[in-house]
């Protein structure tokens, strides 16, 4: 076998062994690609316009839905109507879709955004917001710097159930300088009892005794 032969052969044996390690390679890179196509997450699907904002609303109604106040660990100074509660409540639940009812419909109210409200409102209620908002239409602004909140009683009349917060409150005001101001209320909720679809539904705001 001349030169020029034994060449030749080893040309193709190198030949050979570059195109099976270029297909090793490629094989290789292949599953790797593969594999993050199939390990990746789904896609989620684009929400619709409003729908953070719906979903934002039924997370904090969730909290106050379908379930009795515990008077089992009511606050000193209840009162006798806590009588209607039940050990099944988790207060601490209660107050914190409470806590967040309240920021939102503030930060419903400084905007006048009526129609977010009404979600959270009884119809009364809503009616009387709804006035105030034609009395004093301009929105503003509200710096929520402290909520705090206390369950103080619950109570039972014919199907309705009633159940009130206390809020201590520190804000700031849009217009009233840098000055902070505190904010006593009594919020009080109500829910049809024995209807499996009700929800708890804010239905009164007066300030609290001092």
């Amino acid at each position: 076998m001349d030169r020029l032969g034994y060449q030749s052969i080893g040309g193709y044996n190198m030949m050979l062994l570059e195109l099976l390690i270029i297909g090793g390679i490629i094989y290789f890179l292949f599953r790797l690609v593969a594999g993050g196509r199939r390990d990746a997450p789904p896609k989620q699907r684009e929400s619709r316009p409003g729908g953070d904002m719906d979903r934002q609303a039924q997370e904090f109604w969730n909290h106050l839905r379908s379930k009795e106040p515990d008077t089992s660990r009511q606050s000193p100074g209840a009162g006798s109507a806590a009588s209607a509660g039940s050990s099944d409540f988790n207060q601490e639940e209660f107050l914190q879709g409470a806590k967040a009812v309240y920021r939102r419909v503030q930060e419903a109210w400084d905007k006048r955004d009526l129609e977010d409200i009404r979600q959270f409102t009884t119809k009364n209620l809503f009616r009387e917001l709804e006035s105030r908002a034609r009395e004093d239409p301009d929105p503003g602004e509200t710096e929520l710097l402290l909520v705090n909140a206390r369950f103080l009683e619950s109570s039972r009349q014919g199907s309705e159930e009633r159940a009130s917060v206390y809020f201590d409150v520190l804000l700031r005001e849009s217009g009233e300088g840098p000055n902070s101001k505190q904010v006593r209320e009594v919020w009080t909720f109500c829910r049809e009892k024995d209807n499996p679809d009700s929800h708890w539904k804010l239905d009164g705001i007066q300030p609290a005794n001092e």
